[in-house]
């Protein structure tokens, strides 16, 4: 995981944490939950991101198909392979 994404996954977790304190509530065990508080599922995300491609009038493209765009726009960018 690169530095960047650890510190906005640490972000986004005190951001929770001072909400759950304003809310008079404990935080939520999980970084990404449902808006029920629930754990997130696997079969509840890919219908979720269905929905959202479908929303966007874009073709269905699987999640992880994200992570090889993501890679090509680093090299892109410059990024050295080794790093990507």
């Amino acid at each position: 995981m690169s530095a960047l994404l650890d510190a906005a996954l640490r972000d986004l977790r005190s951001l929770q944490e001072a909400e759950a304190v304003v809310a008079g509530r404990e935080p939520h065990p999980h970084v990404f939950s449902a808006p029920n508080r629930s754990p997130l599922y696997e079969r509840a995300v890919r219908r979720l991101w269905a929905r959202f491609m479908r929303g966007a009038g874009l073709r269905y493209r699987k999640i992880h198909t994200l992570r090889h765009a993501f890679a090509l726009l680093l090299l892109e960018a410059g990024e050295p392979i080794l790093y990507v």
